[in-house]
């Protein structure tokens, strides 16, 4: 009986360890699938960090060079009113030369369309950086 008990626990004790060196098996298997799958995260976060860095810096030179523009725009602005004064005053006190008026028309003209570029300019820019905010901020979600 002694016999058949040992039998019985040797048995068990083999279905046992067959079970547990499967599942310990599964549980290996499993590991790797588990260690790859973190392996492919990890590179796409870094992916992801590297176009956050690059759309930051994108920004950063967009918000750059929109100040640019708009201190150009302003400085084309006061130039635009130099001209402007100046046009009215050649108006009142030159009226009689025609050809010098004709002149500063045509250089007031010059300068609206100096601004016009300058604003349409800024206007792609701001569209540029709002672009890039929008983008910036779906990757940081």
């Amino acid at each position: 009986e002694r016999s058949k008990l040992q039998e019985l626990a040797d048995v068990a004790k083999a279905d046992l360890q067959a079970s547990l060196e499967e599942d310990l098996t599964k549980l290996k298997k499993e590991l790797v699938t588990s260690r790859a799958h973190c392996d492919s995260l990890k590179e796409e976060w870094s992916v992801w960090q590297q176009d956050l860095k690059e759309q930051h810096q994108r920004r950063t030179e967009l918000q750059a060079a929109l100040c640019r523009r708009q201190q150009e725009l302003e400085q084309a602005w006061e130039r635009h009113g130099v001209a402007e004064a100046a046009l009215a005053e050649a108006e009142h006190s030159l009226e009689e030369e025609g050809k010098l008026v004709d002149q500063w028309c045509e250089a007031a003209e010059g300068q609206r369309q100096d601004v016009s570029k300058v604003k349409a300019e800024c206007e792609r820019l701001r569209s540029e950086l709002e672009e890039a905010s929008k983008r910036t901020s779906e990757l940081q979600r």
